[in-house]
């Protein structure tokens, strides 16, 4: 860090002025502490977010009625009589 000027003020107070270069690399490094603070934040908050998510569409789709799938056909038995049986198609 560089000193530019040294100066005194009416009060006889001493002061150093360090420039602009000094006052630019501060708020780079402040701007870059604030993005960095940003990204540690924002990246669990996302994946919490993408958690309850998850979560709200799950639960949604459990609320869906399921369809009976089951196809009913009417079979003659030995007998003569007529008797219903269900088929089940599910694939697994």
């Amino acid at each position: 860090m560089t000193v530019k000027d040294v100066y005194q003020d009416e009060q006889g107070n001493s002061h150093i002025d360090y420039g602009v270069d000094h006052l630019m690399g501060l708020a780079i490094r402040n701007d870059l502490g604030q993005t960095l603070i940003q990204f540690i934040i924002s990246i669990p908050m996302s994946f919490l977010f993408f958690i309850f998510l998850i979560s709200v569409f799950d639960a949604l789709i459990e609320l869906i009625p399921q369809v009976d799938t089951s196809i009913q056909q009417i079979v003659p038995q030995e007998n003569g009589s007529i008797r219903m049986i269900i088929v089940n198609e599910s694939f697994k």
